[in-house]
């Protein structure tokens, strides 16, 4: 084996207070994600027609083939188990469509083989963890073959999401703030399906919904309590931040498609939840909603690769995924302008935030969400990391003011003020919450309820919509900004496309199916 060592994990470890070093007996377990096999010509063509074709011509993947498509290599697998054994690594367990494999071993064999001592960290919440102190490094015969190395065990990334203020109402009223059937109403989504058939999931990296709420809101409604599942482990620690965060994701997209099952899937970081997703057979997921965001800056470009990956594979089992673009107006909580992951994935549908007032059930008007003298706005901007796909570069070019390159955030937007916000149930009371994380799952439901209409996945569908600029399948938002952006007509680094026009949006796409008769409407 070449002596010639390549750094496979840059950033490794010191998330906590280091305490000493781990025991040599002691036994760790560790993860590596190989890289992806070699696609022909004929194979990434046929993927590829996934992903930018009408869906109604897409046959999508299923995980079997998934697998087959996209993991890797078999003599990379072997290759890499015999290097681990070598240093006697052993109990290999081999995930192929994430293209993982996991392996143990005494502390001193691990040391070995990754050229780093192993410390013991304490993190924020007193919790132990192993983990490397230094850059892991291994031949470069072996390096070439990997994505990543995941570590003993790593502290979790704590994405943070806006804390919602609330204000409680008695029983009779809520005071203020809109029903979902008003928001329904003004934003014309389709009545005549409820989501049958399909499966909406909701990302949470903690929290936990309480049943009591999810019965009180559903039955004020008149509406069946929606089926619920969790996948991944429960959090297993109440706070009533992250409680009401979850139990609004339900009762938003419950409301709006009681008929479709809502997956809660708990992780600790996006990665590992989008990695329950596309693992997810039994539930096949249709739709994803993540109100969590976090700066891109964040990320390691390890991670960001794996991102690549896993929303890619998401595409290909047809599913549609949509990000919170935000919070915090174009600064997002920092001292320059950026923008948020998983909103600024090409792949995934970015969804910003608006003002919206509705009468009797009708739109009557709509501005870019910014309250509190800025406290508070819709995130969005430029990527600095991903360039601007093709299916936004006209959009971008015709936005008259700045134009700086990259990523265009966010793609579509909706109602998120905290004053005249959802109206919901927490902790048994009625209240009032927004933010863009009631956008991005009121975005998903939308979708489920489309998909079901038109027989098929959207899937991966942003060059769909873009397509669409302009057009009456868009609420156009003309008026406010975010702290650094301007609203304007087509697109704006604000609310995107605008706010949805659900049957315009839904016929325009029918309209623009392979062979139909029908012709878009451009007014």
């Amino acid at each position: 084996m070449s002596d010639n060592l390549v750094s496979v994990q840059d950033d490794t470890s010191l998330h906590g207070t280091f305490v000493g070093y781990a025991k040599l007996n002691r036994k760790a377990t560790a993860t590596l994600v190989l890289r992806p096999k070699q696609q022909d010509e004929e194979l990434r063509q046929e993927l590829d027609d996934l992903l930018y074709k009408h869906p109604v011509t897409r046959n999508y993947l299923n995980h079997e083939k998934l697998a087959e498509s996209t993991s890797f290599d078999k003599n990379d697998e072997e290759v890499i188990k015999a290097y681990l054994t070598e240093y006697n690594l052993s109990h290999f367990e081999v995930n192929a469509i994430s293209r993982e494999l996991t392996f143990s071993g005494k502390v001193r064999d691990l040391q070995k083989a990754f050229n780093s001592p192993i410390g013991i960290f304490h993190g924020a919440d007193h919790l132990e963890y192993k983990c490397a102190t230094q850059a892991i490094r291994v031949p470069e015969t072996i390096g070439e073959l990997l994505y990543s190395f995941k570590g003993f065990y790593f502290r979790p990334k704590k994405e943070t999401r806006k804390i919602t203020p609330i204000e409680k109402y008695d029983d009779q009223s809520w005071g203020r703030g809109f029903s979902i059937s008003d928001i329904c109403s003004a934003y014309n989504i389709p009545e005549d399906v409820k989501g049958a058939g399909q499966c909406i999931g909701l990302v949470e990296l903690g929290g936990r919904h309480r049943e009591t709420d999810i019965k009180k809101f559903f039955k004020l409604i008149n509406t069946p309590v929606p089926k619920i599942k969790i996948v991944g482990t429960d959090p297993g620690k109440d706070s009533d931040i992250n409680n009401g965060e979850v139990s609004m994701d339900l009762q938003i997209a419950g409301a709006i498609a009681p008929e479709a099952t809502l997956v809660i899937y708990y992780a600790s970081t996006f990665i590992e939840a989008l990695k329950l997703i596309i693992n997810d057979v039994e539930n096949n997921p249709s739709v994803i909603s993540i109100s969590w965001s976090a700066p891109e800056q964040y990320y390691q470009p390890v991670e960001k690769l794996e991102f690549d990956q896993l929303l890619y594979q998401a595409a290909l089992l047809g599913i549609t995924v949509i990000g919170s673009s935000g919070d915090h107006g174009a600064y997002n909580g920092q001292k320059t302008p950026n923008v948020p992951l998983p909103a600024s994935h090409p792949l995934v549908l970015g969804c910003g935030g608006t003002i919206i007032n509705i009468e009797e059930g009708e739109r009557v008007a709509e501005m870019a969400w910014n309250e509190f003298n800025g406290g508070e706005a819709t995130g969005g901007g430029y990527s600095n990391y991903y360039g601007t796909p093709q299916y936004q570069a006209q959009a971008i070019s015709k936005y008259p003011y700045q134009k700086e390159g990259g990523r265009g955030v966010p793609d579509v937007a909706a109602l998120s003020s905290t004053i005249d916000g959802f109206q919901v149930i927490q902790d048994k009371q009625k209240v009032v919450v927004g933010g863009t994380s009631t956008a991005t799952p009121m975005w998903a439901a939308l979708i489920a309820l489309m998909n079901e209409k038109l027989g098929y996945n959207l899937g991966f569908c942003n060059h769909l919509f873009y397509e669409l600029a302009g057009t009456k399948s868009f609420n156009q938002i003309v008026n406010g900004n975010n702290l650094l952006y301007k609203a304007a007509q087509y697109w704006n680094p604000c609310t995107g496309l605008g706010s949805p026009s659900g049957d315009d949006l839904l016929e325009n796409i029918q309209k623009n199916e392979p062979n139909s008769d029908l012709e878009t409407d451009k007014n």
